[in-house]
């Protein structure tokens, strides 16, 4: 993600629609609007349908997975990743399907997907939490705030994504993740989004130092 701009600061309620597509090939792309063939589900059962998608690619598909979760969010390579993981045939669609959604919403599902992955995430994908001086995007601030909240964050797997208790559980949060941000900084970011930036800022977050003896 790039630096954050001096935009105003929202936590906005989930706006993207997520569409279910009875299509030839099973390929996740970006939304897009105006399809003829694009048959849209009710929201809820959208996000249901994601996330059991999240769970099973995190399982089936772990190499992919890691590289896609290895990347800077919304940076280039991620989108490279993207597109190459999903150009094709998907595992863990059902034949001749196809789903649309952000990219941030896949990212986050499958990232979240590891929580129910015995193996979890590797050692190498794992990563310090930053100091306020050190954040300098979304993702930072996210294991900034799960490093002093790990409870909280957990919570939210529990909470299906895309409702208004979703919406509760972030929006109650944001006071702390405010205190992990630069300065002057904002943002303007979907509640959602939040939600797997902080899932997935814990589930990569290394293990703090042990204390050393006499402090």
């Amino acid at each position: 993600m790039t630096p954050f701009r001096r935009a105003a600061f929202a936590v906005l309620s989930l706006a993207a629609v997520i569409g279910m597509a009875g299509a030839a090939h099973g390929q996740i792309a970006p939304s897009r609007s105006g399809s003829s063939s694009l048959q849209f589900m009710d929201r809820s059962e959208s996000m249901r349908t994601l996330v059991l998608f999240g769970r099973c690619y995190a399982r089936r598909a772990r190499a992919d997975s890691l590289s896609l979760i290895a990347t800077r969010p919304t940076s280039r390579e991620e989108a490279e990743i993207y597109r190459r993981l999903f150009r094709r045939d998907v595992i863990c669609l059902g034949p001749g399907t196809s789903m649309s959604a952000p990219l941030a919403y896949v990212r986050g599902v499958i990232a979240e997907g590891f929580a129910y992955v015995e193996e979890g995430i590797p050692a190498s994908h794992l990563l310090a939490a930053p100091t306020v001086d050190q954040v300098r995007n979304v993702s930072d601030a996210a294991r900034c705030y799960a490093a002093g909240h790990r409870g909280e964050v957990r919570a939210l797997i529990a909470i299906r994504p895309g409702t208004r208790e979703e919406f509760d559980a972030v929006s109650a949060m944001m006071a702390g993740i405010r205190a992990c941000l630069p300065a002057g900084a904002r943002f303007e970011i979907d509640a959602t989004v939040i939600r797997y930036r902080l899932v997935e800022g814990l589930l990569r977050l290394a293990p703090a130092a042990p204390a050393r003896p006499g402090n």
